[in-house]
């Protein structure tokens, strides 16, 4: 079950990102293992094209930000969501900026684009998109001196997930389900390009929210 959930819990996805209280030990567990595989996603982006040195990166992240217990999900996670920057290079290049994101709009900036990018349904091309953003979101914090954000930014992301999405992704076949979908569908442009100019639409309406 990969296809789109189109109006699937709509209201459960606008709110979740604000739920409060205790994770269950499941979820925790969860939400450690989905912010090794942002981290890795991170620590990769920060590196790719020289951003930031390997030092550097250690620093923001931890020694062990290139571990994850999904080598294989990660390795295509990395070039699903590079794919996605890379065709969308303005896009992911000047958001943040234009934003003119600070540490006390850096929270809001970030509930906006994902209410915006699951306001519909959820499908993998959303949640590479997601992560695609969190990365570009970290990075500029990193750059911006917030580097406290960094690490914020990557457990917003993974509880996200946990609070959200995690149902969906049990029953479209786990992050192996991530995995096959994209080696059945190696020509994914058109997934992507609507993630991406759901994005979009996401930073508009942040802007304008600003």
């Amino acid at each position: 079950m990969t296809a789109m959930v189109a109006n699937r819990s709509s209201h459960n996805l606008k709110n979740g990102i604000n739920r409060t209280g205790e994770l269950s030990e499941a979820q925790r567990e969860t939400v450690g293992e989905v912010g090794k595989l942002v981290t890795a996603y991170v620590a990769f982006q920060m590196k790719r094209k020289g951003r930031f040195p390997s030092e550097k990166v250690k620093e923001l992240l931890g020694d062990d930000s290139d571990e994850t217990p999904r080598p294989e999900v990660s390795r295509v996670l990395h070039e699903v969501a590079s794919k996605l920057e890379d065709d969308n290079a303005q896009l992911f290049g000047e958001m943040c900026d234009k934003l003119q994101i600070t540490k006390t709009t850096v929270y809001a900036t970030f509930v906006g684009v994902v209410r915006e990018l699951f306001d519909t349904g959820i499908n993998w091309g959303r949640i590479v998109a997601l992560i695609a953003f969190a990365g570009a979101l970290a990075i500029h914090c990193a750059k911006a001196g917030m580097e406290t954000k960094v690490r914020k930014v990557i457990d917003w992301t993974a509880r996200y997930v946990v609070w959200n999405l995690e149902d969906w992704i049990k029953n479209s076949g786990g992050w192996e389900g991530f995995q096959r979908h994209f080696h059945k569908h190696p020509s994914y442009s058109s997934l992507l390009l609507t993630a991406a100019g759901i994005i979009g639409v996401g930073l508009a309406v942040a802007f304008t929210c600003h």
